[in-house]
């Protein structure tokens, strides 16, 4: 990954992803950008200077929103990092998304809620309509993370799908970070598949001429969602990843158990959107 997306309102959970993208881009090597989409007009910032004058109250939110980023960018956090700031409006998610298709190898990090949040609902909202329609991987954190070394990070999925280009992804990311590589699949008294075919299934998608530890994992639980979570817990992953399935063939791996997972877990949870 080459560019490192933060949406940012200023809020406890937009502060833990600008954590989180600090500490990915000091191992990756990445630019930061720092995007906030404020309550005004899209193309705001185009309008000739005559007519921005006219609306002092929108020019004066542009200018304050400018102030803050600034000031954020600059903070420790960011030391020895490329950071770039921007303002836009309207929508939020189609702004965050439009914004990430811009951007080459991109990756988006957000906050998220989880469970025992009061309130908020709409960066809650906007997460997930981001998880839906984002064209590139989204990495959402919850507003206590606080980013440490990662030495494990879980891949969970049923093997079905093509799955090369984000194993490939992952896989990079795992050198970045130094970490190993568990492919994990969850079986289900209702779902449940044969373990040997599950081990070649997932063999064949591990990635060739890699230094990454790869393993090939099958966990029993009574959901996926459960069986995700708990291994993860088990074997203390840094990270987790998931594909999400959006018009193909309907997974067992769907978006459903990937907002599930999200809602319950600290450990950050990285989505790719297969559209």
């Amino acid at each position: 990954m080459k560019n490192i997306i933060i949406p940012v309102d200023f809020s406890p959970y937009s502060i833990s992803a600008a954590r989180t993208g600090a500490f990915l881009a000091k191992h990756t090597g990445a630019q930061i950008h720092l995007l906030h989409v404020a309550d005004i007009p899209a193309d705001w910032k185009k309008q000739p200077l005559s007519v921005r004058k006219k609306n002092s109250m929108l020019e004066g939110r542009l200018r304050e929103v400018n102030a803050k980023l600034l000031k954020l960018s600059k903070n420790a956090i960011f030391k020895g990092i490329r950071v770039s700031t921007d303002v836009t409006g309207e929508i939020p998610y189609e702004q965050i998304t439009a914004y990430a298709k811009t951007l080459p190898k991109s990756l988006i990090v957000m906050g998220a809620h989880g469970a025992g949040d009061a309130g908020g609902l709409f960066i809650g909202s906007t997460t997930q309509r981001v998880l839906r329609t984002a064209p590139c991987p989204v990495l959402s954190v919850k507003k206590n993370y606080r980013p440490k070394a990662i030495r494990k990070i879980v891949f969970a999925s049923d093997f079905e799908n093509k799955i090369a280009a984000q194993l490939n992804i992952v896989k990079d990311l795992a050198e970045d970070l130094k970490a190993s590589v568990d492919l994990l699949f969850v079986n289900t008294p209702t779902l449940f598949k044969d373990s040997e075919q599950l081990d070649k299934r997932m063999l064949r998608e591990i990635p060739a001429k890699t230094d990454v530890a790869f393993k090939c994992v099958v966990y029993q639980d009574h959901h996926r969602e459960l069986g995700i979570y708990h291994y993860a817990k088990k074997s203390k992953a840094g990270m987790i990843a998931m594909i999400t399935n959006l018009r193909i063939k309907k997974s067992e791996y769907s978006l459903g158990v990937t907002e599930t997972l999200l809602f319950h877990t600290d450990v950050p949870l990285l989505s790719f959107t297969v559209h």
